[in-house]
């Protein structure tokens, strides 16, 4: 047995190098993983009060409509978006927005920043929002509007300017009703009227 236990330890040997072999050959190739994306040096890669996001995109339309397929209101965001699974939640930036009442848009809103809570269909815009009737009549700006779907009401808060003609009111608070057409501005309010 001694003489033939050089010829065992060889045949082991090219045994398990030819399993090893075989396995390496026929495993099946791990799925190709695109590199992460990275933000740029200049801008942080979560600003403070940003959601962490799930998916990102770039640039992207949606349009909300009603239960007969009419269309209630039309987003467009020019750079980054991101989306959270987690919160139902997504982020937008350079956010053009359309309300519409019945076919007509009602109202035109600019601003830096959306957050889109997609289960209550609510929208947060912030980072210095300003606003125009469709006809460009009204107008105001806020640090922060709240699209409320239920109640189909527009909530500025933080400081109010509205303009309609030569007069220029301004509030804490300002409450667009959509239903009713009204506009309510209300917290240490200040008007000029006239040209």
């Amino acid at each position: 047995m001694r003489r033939y236990l050089g010829y065992i330890i060889i045949l082991i040997t090219v045994v398990a190098v030819a399993a090893v072999i075989v396995y390496g050959l026929t495993r099946p190739k791990p799925p190709e993983v695109p590199p992460e994306t990275t933000a740029t040096p200049t801008q942080p890669s979560n600003p403070q009060g940003a959601i962490p996001g799930d998916l990102s995109v770039k640039g992207f339309n949606v349009t909300k409509r009603d239960e007969q397929g009419n269309q209630v209101w039309s987003l467009q965001a020019g750079t980054e978006v991101k989306v959270n699974a987690d919160s139902k939640q997504a982020e937008a930036k350079n956010v053009h927005w359309l309300l519409q009442q019945g076919s007509d848009t009602e109202w035109v809103v600019d601003a830096p920043q959306i957050v889109i809570d997609y289960e209550t269909s609510r929208l947060v815009f912030t980072g210095g929002v300003k606003v125009k009737s469709a006809d460009g009549s009204r107008r105001f700006s806020v640090p922060r509007l709240t699209y409320e779907p239920n109640s189909k009401k527009l909530i500025g808060e933080g400081g109010a300017r509205f303009s309609q003609g030569g007069t220029v009111v301004t509030g804490e608070r300002l409450v667009v009703d959509t239903k009713a057409h009204t506009v309510r501005l209300s917290g240490d309010m200040q008007a000029h009227i006239g040209k």
